[in-house]
């Protein structure tokens, strides 16, 4: 019987996810790595679209941005490091953009921050934080998804729990009953309950899932 509970309040939140959701698009040289503590596989609809559909209130992502700019009088491609970028919204279309940046000295100043730029469909700036995810050491493969748990377990201004349904959506033409049918309600749920369950649970479910 308290399964049966559990059950449907997952569903219920669950299904408040699709109906009420912020679209999100990403302007030029903008990477998104990861949103809400998901990666993004390279391979996904968001190359072609730039645009991802995130629930409802405080949501995380991973950026990186990428210029090219003109140095010892060629041009060559620059990358900054990783940002986390968080944020609370509902029910907005935004768009995550980059400042003019002029020239290598200023886009090395790139990890103040002041370069991101969040706005909303009528061009209003929405409030946000960030901070660079830096990894010391020589790196060849990150696991982004490990870091960001890191991080969001240390319960800071950049962290965040959300109980997630990420979608990678083409444009605005799909309607709410055309997504709802690529749901996959087990990952979902799966999702869910790791997301909010304590380090030790999360352990534990881990060797579980390597056992089997």
């Amino acid at each position: 019987m308290r399964f049966c509970s559990i059950f449907y309040i997952s569903i219920i939140l669950f299904s408040s996810s699709v109906s009420a959701e912020i679209d999100l698009s990403i302007g030029p040289g903008i990477s998104l790595i990861a949103a809400n503590g998901s990666e993004i596989e390279s391979s996904s609809l968001f190359e072609s679209n730039r645009s991802i559909t995130l629930p409802n209130g405080k949501n995380q992502l991973l950026v990186q941005y990428s210029l090219e700019i003109r140095s010892s009088g060629s041009l060559e491609m620059e990358y900054t490091d990783l940002h986390v970028l968080v944020f609370n919204a509902s029910d907005k279309s935004l768009r995550l953009l980059v400042s003019e940046v002029k020239g290598l000295s200023e886009f090395r100043q790139f990890n103040s921050g002041k370069f991101w730029s969040l706005k909303d469909s009528t061009g209003r700036l929405i409030k946000h934080r960030s901070k660079p995810l830096l990894k010391e050491g020589f790196q060849i493969n990150r696991d982004y998804e490990q870091e960001l748990e890191e991080l969001n377990n240390t319960g800071g201004d950049l962290s965040v729990n959300n109980p997630v349904f990420l979608s990678v959506v083409s444009p605005r033409t799909n309607e709410i009953n055309k997504k709802t049918n690529l749901i996959n309600l087990p990952e979902t749920l799966l999702r869910y309950w790791y997301l909010n369950a304590d380090i030790e649970t999360r352990q534990r479910f881990k060797s579980w899932v390597s056992d089997k």
